[in-house]
C-alpha cells in the first residue's frame, strides 16, 4: 500500500476466483478514492484469499481493463439499466462492469461464462434483488447486441478513452486535440515490461534471451524487454540481482546524472531504488539514498541489497530537510525524482486518472519547489542537480525549474519533456541544473 494509507481488505469468499478478486479489488480502490495502488491492492487480496496462481493473471487483466475503460463500460451498462450509474451500489456496478469488460474486450471469454459468473457474484453479494437486476442488464445487452468497443474519433474524448473530463480538457489545452488523443490512446494500452541489466551482459543474460524469456529492446544494450514475466522473475539472474525491472524513461533519468569516480551523490527521494542502482552501476561513486516513509525505506534497502549496489548508504531523511541533515554543498550531484501527479505514467498506473483532482497538480508543484530548493542547497558550487517528475504538466515541470532559476541559485543547462508514447515509453520531465559558484 502507498505510504500513510492502510485499509482492511474485504473478507475472502469460500471459493475465490479471478472474477471475485477483481470485483473486491475494484470496490476497495473506489472506497479509498483510488489512493491505493491497484497492483498492490490486488496482490494483497490475492494473497489473503490464497487465490490460485492461474486465476491471478485473469484478475489482474480484469482490474486494469476496468480501470482503463471505466467510463465506456458504464455507458454500456446505462443502455439497459433503469438505475442511473451514479445511484447504483458500487459493488453491483463493478460486478456489471467486470462482466461487460470481459464480453467486450476479451474474445477468449465465452459470453455465457461472463454473464453466469457475474449473476452468481451478484447473488452472493446482494441477494435476489441484485441477481435479477444483473441478469436483466447483461442478458439485455447481449440479446440486443449493444456491446461494442469505443472507436477513436467517434464521441467525446473523455468517453472514448475513459479519462475525467477536466483532465482531457487540460491535455487538449496544453498539447492540442490531436496530440491529446494520442496520449489518451497510449494510456489505454498495456505497458511492456523492461529490465535494467546491472553489470556486464554475460552468458546467463544471453541465455534468457536465447530462451525467449527476454529480448533486445530499442533502448540500448543495458535494457531488456521482458517477454515471459513469470519465468523472468523466477530466473537465477533476477534472484542474483543482475536484473532490475524498470521503465526505460526512468533509466534515462538516472543516466543523465553527471557522475564519475569518487563523486558524492545524493538520491533525495530514492525509493524504490532503481535510479540508485543505475547510478551505482555506472561508476565508483558514493551514494546516499534517502526516503522518509518506513515502508518505502524497507523496499529501498531490499532492492539495493538484492542488486548488490555498491557504496550506497540508506538514510531516513525527508528531502525537504536534506540540506540541514547533510549540510550545504555536501554533494557533487543530486538526483531529485520528486513525488508528482503521475500524469505521464497513467498507462502503467490506470487508477491515477480516477485519483487525480485539479488541485492536486498545484499542490504537488508547491511541494516540488521546496524539494528542489533543498536539492540545490545540497549540491556544491558548480555541482549538478537533476530534477525529474513522471508528470507532463507545466506546473510540475518547467514551472518548478523556472521558479528555482529565478532565485539565482542555479542555471538550467538542459531539459527534456517526453510525452507518453512519443518515444515508445511513458512520459515525464527531466532537467539538468548547475548550481552557481
Amino acid at each position: 500500500m502507498p505510504p500513510g494509507v492502510t485499509t482492511a481488505l474485504p473478507d475472502s469468499p469460500a471459493h475465490p476466483t479471478g472474477r471475485s478478486a477483481a470485483v473486491a479489488t475494484l470496490c476497495t480502490l473506489e472506497e479509498h478514492r483510488f489512493e491505493l495502488h491497484a497492483d498492490e491492492t490486488l496482490f494483497a487480496y490475492c494473497d489473503q484469499c490464497a487465490l490460485p496462481e492461474r486465476e491471478r493473471g485473469f484478475a489482474h487483466e480484469i482490474v486494469f481493463g476496468c480501470l482503463r475503460h471505466k467510463t465506456w463500460l458504464e455507458k454500456l451498462i446505462a443502455r439497459k439499466s433503469a438505475v442511473l450509474i451514479k445511484d447504483m451500489d458500487p459493488g453491483l456496478r463493478w460486478i456489471l462492469a467486470t462482466a461487460v469488460f470481459q464480453m467486450t474486450f476479451l474474445e477468449r471469454v465465452p459470453v455465457f461464462a461472463a454473464v453466469n459468473e457475474a449473476v452468481a457474484l451478484a447473488a452472493a453479494r446482494g441477494g435476489r434483488k441484485w441477481t435479477g437486476f444483473a441478469n436483466a442488464v447483461l442478458r439485455g445487452l447481449v440479446r440486443e447486441a449493444l456491446l461494442e468497443q469505443p472507436r477513436p474519433g467517434d464521441g467525446r474524448l473523455e468517453d472514448v478513452y475513459s479519462h475525467p473530463a477536466w483532465l482531457v480538457a487540460r491535455l487538449v489545452r496544453q498539447f492540442g486535440a490531436e496530440r491529446a488523443a494520442a496520449i489518451l490512446a497510449w494510456n489505454n494500452t498495456r505497458p511492456g515490461l523492461y529490465a535494467y541489466v546491472t553489470g556486464p551482459r554475460d552468458s546467463a543474460i544471453y541465455a534468457l534471451t536465447a530462451a525467449g524469456v527476454a529480448g533486445e529492446s530499442a533502448f540500448g544494450a543495458k535494457i531488456l524487454q521482458v517477454l515471459e514475466p513469470k519465468e523472468f522473475l523466477h530466473s537465477s539472474c533476477f534472484a542474483q540481482g543482475r536484473l532490475y525491472v524498470m521503465d526505460p524513461w526512468s533509466v534515462a533519468v538516472a543516466q543523465r546524472v553527471p557522475v564519475g569516480p569518487g563523486c558524492r551523490v545524493l538520491d533525495m527521494c530514492a525509493a524504490p531504488g532503481g535510479k540508485t542502482i543505475v547510478m551505482a552501476d555506472r561508476a565508483e561513486v558514493s551514494i546516499t539514498a534517502c526516503d522518509h516513509a518506513a515502508a518505502r525505506l524497507e523496499t529501498l534497502r531490499g532492492n539495493i541489497a538484492r542488486c548488490h549496489a555498491r557504496n550506497v548508504e540508506v538514510r531516513a531523511v525527508d528531502g525537504r530537510d536534506a540540506s540541514r541533515e547533510f549540510g550545504q554543498g555536501a554533494f557533487d550531484a543530486v538526483l531529485l525524482d520528486a513525488p508528482c501527479a503521475n500524469t505521464g505514467v497513467i498507462r502503467r498506473k490506470p487508477e491515477v486518472r480516477w485519483r487525480l483532482r485539479p488541485d492536486d497538480i498545484r499542490r504537488h508543484a508547491a511541494a516540488q519547489k521546496k524539494l528542489l530548493s533543498s536539492a540545490v542547497a545540497c549540491a556544491r558550487a558548480g555541482g549538478h542537480v537533476v530534477y525529474a517528475v513522471c508528470s507532463i504538466m507545466p506546473e510540475e515541470s518547467t514551472g518548478v525549474v523556472d521558479a528555482c532559476v529565478a532565485t539565482g541559485a542555479a542555471v538550467c543547462v538542459e531539459q527534456w519533456l517526453t510525452l507518453p508514447g512519443a518515444e515508445g515509453t511513458d512520459g515525464g520531465f527531466c532537467a539538468l541544473l548547475r548550481t552557481r559558484g
